[in-house]
């Protein structure tokens, strides 16, 4: 059986676009979303902006459907809380009919300075998921590393921990 590749797009990609607004909603630290892991790398901000980007790189060559014209603006709290209402608002009009093609068009992108052609299931699956979550993860450990409380909780608003809980080494 084919990969159901709706629901291994919308529904993940409107659940992780709208805990974007959690991970913005901190006080304190106003410098965060410029704050890079390491040199070289993008920003918090820029980050969370380039996952949010994957959504529309995605969904758009699969499903032939027009995507919501995306601020580039400043990657700041404000832009990247329209950036994530739009995409919410656009991803709730996907439906899987418009899937019906998906995983056999094929899809020729860039990635980094390779240009790639992959079948539609191979560029959702192996390629613009995972492009996502990098960029997704990489935004709120940007975050985290410059001093906002963010909890795993934030990330997925599945995980509950106590206030000031911290990992010592346990392994999980």
């Amino acid at each position: 059986m084919p990969a159901d590749l709706y629901a291994a797009s919308v529904p993940v990609y409107a659940r992780f676009v709208a805990r974007i607004p959690a991970l913005l909603a901190y006080d304190g630290a106003p410098d965060a979303l410029t704050f890079r892991l390491m040199p070289g790398m993008l920003s918090a901000g820029e980050n969370l902006h380039t996952a949010q980007g994957y959504v529309p790189r995605a969904l758009t060559p699969l499903t032939g459907t027009q995507a919501p014209d995306l601020p580039e603006g400043p990657h700041d709290a404000a832009t990247l809380l329209h950036r994530s209402a739009l995409l919410g608002d656009w991803l709730a009009t996907l439906t899987p009919q418009d899937f019906v093609n998906a995983a056999q068009t094929r899809v020729t992108h860039r990635a980094g300075e390779a240009d790639l052609t992959q079948s539609g299931d191979t560029f959702l699956l192996h390629y613009a998921l995972p492009n996502f979550f990098f960029h997704l993860v990489a935004g709120y450990a940007g975050l985290r590393a410059a001093g906002v409380p963010l909890s795993k909780g934030d990330f997925d608003g599945f995980h509950s921990y106590p206030p000031g809980f911290a990992f010592q080494g346990t392994g999980i």
